[in-house]
């Protein structure tokens, strides 16, 4: 007489994606576990007009239940949408209705890292009301970083994708193809997801230096998220470069933490503070970086030098 022995199981991880996921095969395997992805174009976190695009109406409906009923862990990757035309305010009512409502319907999504949610991506594509590039990136900055503190009010894991503006491709708001595989490859290598798939043993003396490497993760990402909170932009004119911007800043005694790659001749600067930000802004006008205030001894250098090299005319 046989007797039929139950295989063990691949643990599964769910993925909700916007259209940010496109790229992303359907389904990815590897040794240790199975990601199920699957991608809305248009999806919101709640959408009042269109269940389809709500992303609590999908994981509401009988068709996923069984998916995140076995799933060890969901990730939700959903900013980029609401983040156009809702305060962010409200978006952050909608997650926390999306995170309460899967930890009561699935207790065992309950854990820090079983909930995992991507902060959004860099966004260059205005619409109504929020139609003017600085009132869209500073509903960006604020709903990533109330995002980071509801993470720690609900208990919940932010996962940074480290997208920057020069990723963002010709339509202002989606990767660039060239990078459209960065969405794939951040779920694939998540750090967490194997020690979220299998349970790690308990030791009880010392951080291990996995424990260490994630909290500083979990710092720097605090830190990023902080840093598209504070931030200024300004006009760029030739013949300004990076180099002579931050040559010109270091000579004015700004403070800054970061300057992203220049983005359609708009210089985006970073800070790790709001005291820093205001010194900036009252240091750096409008025109700081036009044509008529770069450096007048940098252009009389390059003058002079070409009266000593004059340029070679070919016959």
């Amino acid at each position: 007489m046989t007797t039929s022995q139950s295989l063990p199981t691949t643990p599964m991880y769910f993925v909700l994606t916007d259209s940010h996921g496109k790229f992303v095969p359907p389904t990815i395997t590897t040794i240790n576990y199975r990601i199920m992805v699957k991608a809305i174009l248009g999806l919101k976190c709640i959408d009042k007009y269109s269940s389809n695009l709500s992303a609590l109406a999908v994981l509401s409906t009988s068709c996923l239940d069984s998916h995140l009923a076995s799933s060890h862990a969901l990730m939700l990757l959903v900013g980029t949408n609401p983040v156009r035309c809702d305060p962010a305010s409200s978006i952050i009512t909608h997650i926390k209705t999306i995170i309460i409502f899967l930890c009561s319907t699935y207790p065992h999504l309950s854990g820090k890292h079983c909930i995992n949610i991507v902060p959004c991506f860099p966004c260059f594509k205005p619409f109504y009301p929020l139609n003017t590039y600085h009132s869209l990136l500073n509903n960006i900055a604020q709903y990533n970083s109330q995002l980071f503190d509801l993470s720690i009010t609900l208990n919940f894991t932010i996962v940074n994708f480290n997208v920057m503006d020069h990723h963002i491709g010709p339509d202002r708001m989606h990767l660039d193809y060239k990078y459209s595989t960065i969405v794939k490859n951040s779920i694939v290598d998540y750090e967490y997801l194997s020690s979220t798939l299998t349970p790690l043993p308990i030791k009880t003396i010392g951080r291990s230096r996995e424990a260490k490497a994630r909290r500083n993760k979990l710092r720097h990402t605090k830190l990023l998220l902080k840093q598209q909170q504070y931030y200024l932009t300004r006009p760029v004119e030739s013949p300004w470069c990076l180099k002579s911007i931050k040559t010109h800043l270091h000579q004015q005694k700004i403070k800054l933490a970061k300057i992203p790659p220049i983005y359609r001749k708009t210089l985006r600067i970073q800070f790790n503070n709001t005291v820093d930000l205001e010194i900036a802004e009252a240091t750096l006008p409008q025109d700081a970086f036009s044509q008529r205030t770069y450096p007048l001894t940098t252009i009389c250098k390059l003058t002079f030098l070409s009266s000593f090299f004059p340029v070679c005319k070919c016959m």
